[in-house]
């Protein structure tokens, strides 16, 4: 399939800042593992995210980029402005290719999809090897968000003032201890949906850093995430905590240990404990992720748990006050 340059061109003012980098050698091969973020209004192209291939093998490299066969709404472009679900590339040795991937979806509710894309490698020896790239695409209605606050929408405030992450201290790097608990890396979806949630509501209110940013560990992190289940009390999944102070300090989310319940429950629980430390409170609409109550229907299929639009209705109010009380990192 090709695309017109003329829509190029329409979608240019929804180029996303950042990439992803890959880079080749002889015998290796490293990537930052961070998530491609898209969002856009149902009908419309997304942002579009970036992949760097940088060649320091020494020989040529092929790469086929390729989607998983239910990810008809992502398309790669290449440097022809031809968009296709699936691309070849060569880089010659010591070249960089930049790849632009895009996504557009007809129509439906508000939807986060979180999913890989899938690359083959083959070298010039004839080695190959295969990668995956983390993606989440969030499409939504576009009907204008205004900064008024949805009804029976409540916020984690202080003192009678809204409380709201401090744009200068974004994104928040994020460290899950899960694999302590005796799971692997199956639980990362989970933990990456959580990011990709909040990160690609941010861009639908024009937060382009995003919330949150996964760290490799707890050095680097300004918050945890801890599966101890240390001070939960009865039948509390997860809780977040903030300082009582101005500025309010991120102290951390602890949640029960993976595998005491549902584990697409307990991904929609972790959603809701990082929607506290954003400074939301509760919801008094059932339908809203942010109710306090537990969503039966998200618990069999995890694209199903997803922001309503009363939820970014909320986020973008509480982000356009001017005089909430900043959330501040706790060590930084």
């Amino acid at each position: 399939m090709k695309i017109q340059i003329i829509l190029f061109f329409a979608i240019a003012a929804r180029f996303s800042a950042s990439s992803q980098s890959v880079e080749f050698y002889s015998d290796h091969y490293n990537y930052d593992k961070q998530t491609l973020l898209m969002e856009g209004n149902f009908g419309e192209w997304t942002n579009s995210e970036f992949v760097d291939f940088i060649n320091q093998s020494g020989g040529t490299v092929n790469i086929r980029a390729h989607i998983h066969h239910h990810l008809t709404f992502i398309y790669f472009v290449n440097s022809e402005n031809n968009a296709d679900h699936n691309i070849s590339i060569n880089i010659p040795s010591g070249g960089k290719y930049t790849l632009r991937v895009i996504s557009k979806l007809s129509g439906g509710s508000p939807t986060v999809y979180n999913d890989q894309l899938g690359f083959d490698l083959t070298y010039q020896d004839g080695r190959t090897a295969y990668f995956e790239l983390n993606a989440s695409a969030y499409f939504h209605s576009n009907e204008e968000l205004v900064a008024s606050r949805p009804s029976g929408y409540e916020y984690w405030g202080l003192n009678g003032y809204t409380r709201s992450l401090d744009r200068s201290y974004l994104p928040l790097k994020v460290y899950s201890n899960h694999l302590q608990f005796g799971v692997n890396e199956s639980w990362s979806p989970i933990i990456n949906k959580g990011i990709d949630t909040w990160n690609n509501a941010a861009s639908s209110i024009g937060i382009t850093s995003g919330f949150f940013e996964l760290a490799s560990s707890h050095q680097e992190a300004d918050m945890t995430i801890d599966w101890s289940g240390h001070g939960l009390s009865g039948t509390t999944l997860g809780m977040a905590t903030l300082t009582q102070s101005n500025p309010s300090k991120v102290v951390g989310i602890t949640m029960r240990p993976p595998g005491s319940d549902n584990a697409l429950r307990t991904a929609e629980v972790l959603i809701q404990e990082m929607g506290h430390i954003l400074g939301l409170s509760h919801s008094d609409d059932p339908a809203d992720l942010m109710n306090g109550k537990a969503h039966p229907l998200h618990h069999a299929d995890l694209s199903k748990i997803q922001l309503t639009t009363r939820d970014r209705q909320m986020l973008y109010w509480l982000y356009s006050q001017s005089n909430s009380i900043p959330i501040i990192p706790y060590h930084r």
